[in-house]
């Protein structure tokens, strides 16, 4: 940070150095400070189209998808060939349950680039949540044609293949996506299921277990079927979460 303090202090009308020093703070996760970077870089130059794309992702991050809306919308009055922020604008779309402008979205960045990994996992997330299915698996298949390793996408190709009731496959994915992220609950939580549904109680009970470690309990429905599970209830919440 401190090149980019001096190159501020050498010319406080670059709005660079204050771009750029909100990306190492945004990635730090210091969204305060990232913010008040983001702002100065566009006072100084309100034709920045990047600033306003990183300041909409403070705002998207801190769970205020209208005025991260706010700043994509003038990022690509700027620049309307910018696919980051027609995914990113997509994703506040998504996050506000608008799901056919998230898809409209997500669609003009792989149109943009056709090799916008987020993008494809961005409208498979939307098809999903829509009950597209089919969409969704085509999205998750392409993004997996450009990066067999993108854990993310097994988690939820996963979860489409246990609502769709092909177990095996659901299986297949889980198992991918354990080993990518040891860490994430929902992971392991797709696991579980799968064991269950294919009938490896006790594969399942050990997933079930270690879902419910890594789980935070505002995900009311997945955390309660886990803790179910692990006191020996096999009846309740018998479908695919």
């Amino acid at each position: 940070i401190s090149a980019y303090d001096i190159a501020s202090k050498l010319n406080g009308s670059l709005s660079e150095p204050f771009n750029n020093r909100g990306v190492i703070y945004e990635n730090r996760g210091e969204y305060d400070r990232a913010l008040s970077e983001y702002n100065t870089a566009v006072r100084l130059n309100p034709s920045f189209d990047f600033a306003y794309n990183n300041r909409g992702n403070i705002y998207l991050k801190t769970g205020q998808p209208d005025e991260a809306i706010g700043d994509y919308n003038r990022a690509l009055q700027l620049n309307p060939r910018y696919p980051e922020a027609y995914n990113n604008r997509g994703l506040a779309y998504q996050m506000k349950e608008d799901h056919s402008a998230a898809i409209a979205d997500f669609s003009k960045a792989i149109q943009l680039n056709s090799n916008f990994i987020q993008a494809y996992k961005g409208r498979g997330d939307s098809y999903q949540l829509i009950g597209q299915y089919s969409q969704a698996l085509r999205d998750y298949n392409r993004a997996l044609e450009i990066n067999p390793q993108y854990s993310e996408v097994f988690v939820s190709r996963g979860n489409v293949y246990g609502l769709t009731g092909q177990y095996s496959r659901a299986l297949a994915d889980s198992l991918q996506a354990v080993r990518l992220l040891p860490q994430a609950g929902v992971a392991y939580m797709n696991l579980a299921q799968s064991y269950e549904l294919t009938g490896r109680r006790k594969e399942a009970l050990e997933n079930y277990e270690m879902a419910l470690s890594l789980l935070s309990p505002d995900r009311q429905q997945e955390y309660e079927k886990c803790r179910r599970r692990s006191q020996g209830d096999w009846y309740s919440y018998r479908e695919w979460l």
